[in-house]
């Protein structure tokens, strides 16, 4: 369903590193700069609704009716008041692999100022990209990314959050471009995802 990713600069926790042992040069290729007294999380908020959400009477009735116009509109309505569940990054090697997994799927950007919105096309960002917009500071508002997900894809990001044994030398390699790396993290991801799920259901 729908996806906000938005950053959050914040000071860190009473012992709290900055940045991972190894990691400044990741750090200061995704916000131009070298650490300083703020760390920035990265904050997914998912916006979940199956078909029986959209599936009520005022939006059968209008589309029944051929009703476009209004049937968008309630549906629109239903996803956005749909339960959020919220995911926050706060390490760097994480935030690399959601952001891994995000550019396989195309987003919108977002500059959100008081009650105004500026909406880019819809665009596949590289990992780079999707980080860079994260930890953007406007002057004024914030910058948030925007996406379709499945569900499927949403596992695959809360995966990102437990994902081990990236190290430094990897996620230059993914901000670099460098496909064949990138496709083995997502494809990772997939994995923990898929095994996690089973989990879940009790197969495992």
């Amino acid at each position: 369903m729908l996806l906000y990713v938005r950053g959050r600069w914040h000071r860190p926790l009473p012992n709290e590193p900055l940045i991972p042992p190894g990691w400044k040069g990741v750090f200061r290729l995704v916000a131009g700069s070298t650490p300083n007294d703020e760390h920035c999380s990265m904050i997914l908020l998912y916006k979940h609704a199956d078909f029986e959400s959209f599936a009520v009477n005022e939006v059968v009735e209008a589309a029944s009716k051929l009703n476009v116009s209004k049937a968008v509109k309630l549906a629109v309505q239903t996803l956005l008041s749909a339960p959020d569940v919220v995911l926050e990054l706060d390490n760097l090697p994480s935030q690399v692999v959601a952001a891994s997994a995000l550019s396989q799927h195309e987003v919108v950007r977002a500059h959100v100022k008081g009650g105004s919105v500026e909406l880019s096309a819809l665009d596949r960002l590289s990992p780079l990209e999707i980080l860079r917009a994260v930890y953007a500071r406007p002057r004024e508002g914030f910058f948030e990314l925007r996406s379709m997900i499945s569900g499927e894809t949403w596992e695959a990001l809360r995966a990102a959050a437990n994902l081990q044994g990236l190290t430094p030398k990897d996620a230059m390699a993914i901000l670099r471009g460098d496909r064949e790396k990138l496709m083995e993290v997502v494809n990772l991801l997939k994995t923990r995802a898929l095994r996690e799920n089973a989990q879940k259901k009790g197969f495992s």
